[in-house]
């Protein structure tokens, strides 16, 4: 069975051309799986149309697959990034969560008390890892 992953081939047997989902061989029996058991599980009859014309649609999918790996490939990369900023801002969420109230104007200072806060303290650690996070870093 193919998947939408797999880079196709042009390939030949008895004077046809198929596009095929694996390597030519150099005997030109690229399409009978009586003559090669690992051949391709894929065979699409295009005899009828030009070599140029099969080579394109051949080239068009190949760059759609490739197009697609580096799309998914980006999109895990941007969900690790996500993942580690979220991991770094939950102390401050926390924070926000437990010890400031909603009366509390954008510009006040939030001073933390030392027996009235519920969250833990924000230490060092939390703003260095922030700041890491945000410039691209693991935060670690």
């Amino acid at each position: 069975m193919t998947t939408a992953h797999t880079l196709w081939h042009l390939g030949s047997m008895n004077d046809g051309l198929f596009i095929i989902n694996t390597p030519p061989s150099p005997a030109g029996t690229d399409v009978g799986p009586w003559d090669n058991p690992n051949g391709p599980t894929m065979v699409l009859n295009i005899t009828d149309l030009p070599v140029g014309k099969v080579q394109q649609i051949v080239d068009a999918h190949n760059v759609a697959v490739n197009s697609h790996d580096a799309l998914t490939a980006r999109i895990a990369e941007q969900e690790k990034r996500i993942k580690t900023l979220e991991d770094a801002l939950v102390p401050f969420a926390t924070v926000m969560d437990n010890d400031i109230g909603e009366d509390e104007a954008d510009g006040d200072m939030f001073k933390p008390m030392i027996t009235r806060n519920r969250a833990p303290r924000l230490i060092i650690f939390d703003f260095r890892r922030a700041r890491a996070a945000l410039n691209g870093g693991d935060g670690a």
